[in-house]
């Protein structure tokens, strides 16, 4: 998934983040994303740290996004995706 792919990018460039973890949970109707780092993190979420296509993609598969961030606490992204949705693959 694409949302992947921006957070690790996002992580790697401003995070200064020195771990990051991804996890991935099947329930019966759900696939749930969890994404986090370590970093430096944010207390204003900006849509030019690329959450606007996280959130655009994510929506395309019927899903949702949720965010958090705080400074010096790290970044947080959990998606979740109805199992068996869009084939829609950005």
């Amino acid at each position: 998934m694409r949302a992947i792919q921006e957070f690790l990018s996002n992580s790697s460039k401003h995070s200064q983040a020195d771990e990051v973890r991804i996890q991935c949970h099947f329930t019966d109707s759900t696939v749930i994303l969890t994404m986090m780092d370590n970093g430096k993190g944010t207390d204003t979420i900006k849509p030019q740290m690329g959450i606007t296509g996280m959130k655009e993609r994510t929506k395309l598969l019927g899903g949702k996004v949720q965010i958090h961030s705080a400074l010096n606490k790290g970044f947080k992204v959990r998606i979740v995706l109805p199992k068996g949705g869009s084939s829609y693959d950005g």
